[in-house]
């Protein structure tokens, strides 16, 4: 019993991962911020056992650790507002494109000057 309990706590934490992502990141950087959280995740959960078979405060200690980091990272993530990430990714692109317009002008002035 209690190892589908924590099956199913683990299933939920991927799930959140699924979810979150998608919540938290522009749509840019969605797929390379899913990658490093499933990377991260995999490698956790393939060192729980090692932690497990350790002397005994040690697997509560690091529990007590990864839920208190957590917890403060997870008060640190700010839900994105989508309508100004874009409008955010225009200003840039404007910025940019602005930015090259300058640079040629000025290219163009240089060689007329020689």
């Amino acid at each position: 019993m209690l190892v589908a309990f924590c099956r199913m706590g683990g299933a939920m934490s991927f799930n959140i991962g699924y979810v979150s992502v998608s919540r938290l990141f522009p749509t840019q950087y969605t797929t390379t911020v899913f990658g490093i959280v499933n990377f991260f995740s995999h490698l956790i959960t393939i060192g729980s056992p090692i932690v497990a078979e350790l002397p005994e405060p040690i697997p509560m200690v690091v529990f007590c650790c990864n839920a208190a980091s957590a917890i403060i990272f997870g008060l640190q993530l700010i839900e994105m507002d989508r309508i100004k990430a874009n409008d955010k990714l225009k200003e840039k692109k404007a910025r940019e494109k602005k930015f090259k317009n300058f640079i040629s002008e000025n290219e163009i002035e240089k060689q007329a000057i020689k």
